[in-house]
């Protein structure tokens, strides 16, 4: 199941890129998922930063519109992996981390290696929905072949944060 693959518990938390497309489209959409996964050039400094703001901002909306998520999600990292694993790629610390980004890019540097190491053929779980999904098996094994192994440490890093009193400003 694909829990098992997506817990912080376990320690196999996976990147996730998804995309829809008409059972005649797939292939090309399985070519442009490829392309993106590993020939995305990083060299537009400007188009990068423009992706943060539109990151932070859509956090920043969903901070306003649902404040109390917000604290329960912070409350809730001192008891649970998966809590702080939800902060950090969707809470507050990941939006004060857009946020500083934005204004001093260092990640840009990082994104060619990170994206290297990340996606690989040892690192990939493909899940489809469709009526005869076994039609494209074909598709599906030639595009992980197509990819290198991953170099990530599979170390499970993620422990409970100790419990704070927080005042928030955002």
């Amino acid at each position: 199941p694909m829990m098992d693959y997506n817990s912080s518990h376990s320690g196999q938390i996976k990147l996730v890129a998804s995309f829809s497309a008409l059972n005649r489209y797939v292939d090309d959409a399985v070519a442009l998922v490829h392309e993106i996964l590993t020939s995305t050039r990083f060299d537009n400094q400007n188009q990068i930063v423009d992706i943060i703001k539109q990151l932070r901002q859509r956090r920043y909306q969903a901070f306003v519109s649902a404040g109390s998520m917000l604290a329960a999600r912070r409350s809730a990292m001192s008891f649970s992996c998966g809590a702080v694993v939800d902060e950090m790629t969707n809470g507050l610390e990941y939006y004060m981390w857009l946020k500083a980004q934005e204004s001093n890019p260092t990640v840009i540097d990082t994104l060619p290696n990170l994206a290297q190491s990340i996606i690989g053929n040892d690192n990939v779980v493909i899940s489809i929905c469709a009526d005869d999904a076994g039609a494209f098996d074909e598709s599906i094994k030639r595009f992980v072949a197509s990819l290198d192994n991953s170099s990530v440490d599979r170390t499970l890093k993620i422990k409970p944060h100790s419990r704070s009193n927080d005042g928030i400003v955002i």
